[in-house]
């Protein structure tokens, strides 16, 4: 993801001096089964922002509501560790077309709830590419290409950077 050479995507561009940008994830792990292992990992670093990027491996294996219930409990549980949360739109992958109504009623729900919410934030992506313009996904209609990597990775940095204005002003 380095080629473009006037982005620096490691530490989201950040100076590394002031700022650690940490990737913690679980490969396949979804909020209903594996919570307690991600909030592990994550207290551990003890962060004063987290962003949270949630994908649609739970809308799979149950139906939207229990999700949300379950998201919401994680989302405070997070907010216990970080001085600000990010919650992080659930995006629309092109392959997993069959979900979009879980997808959307999920994000409904998050907006909602976290929007008007100082510590906890809802972070919509600006833009929406994601839910019509195909040519940021790879040929799997799941991961995102080059291009889409690229506006993801401004869209975080946005979120973060809104997240270290707001701690720089308490």
């Amino acid at each position: 993801m380095d080629r473009n050479p006037t982005i620096s995507y490691r530490n989201l561009g950040l100076d590394h001096r002031r700022f650690a940008v940490t990737c913690v994830g679980i490969g396949g792990a979804t909020v209903m089964h594996s919570a307690d292992a991600l909030l592990f990992e994550v207290d551990r670093l003890a962060p004063d922002i987290i962003f949270i990027h949630l994908e649609e491996n739970d809308l799979r294996r149950t139906n939207p509501y229990l999700i949300s219930s379950h998201l919401r409990q994680f989302i405070s549980d997070l907010s216990h560790i970080a001085r600000v949360v990010c919650v992080g739109q659930l995006l629309n992958f092109p392959r997993n077309e069959d979900v979009i109504g879980h997808t959307v009623y999920i994000n409904n729900i998050l907006r909602n709830a976290y929007t008007r919410n100082g510590d906890i934030r809802y972070w919509q992506h600006r833009g929406g590419f994601w839910n019509t313009e195909r040519t940021v996904f790879c040929d799997d209609r799941i991961h995102l290409n080059e291009h889409g990597l690229g506006r993801y990775w401004h869209s975080v940095r946005h979120a973060i950077l809104k997240a270290i204005r707001q701690l720089t002003k308490s």
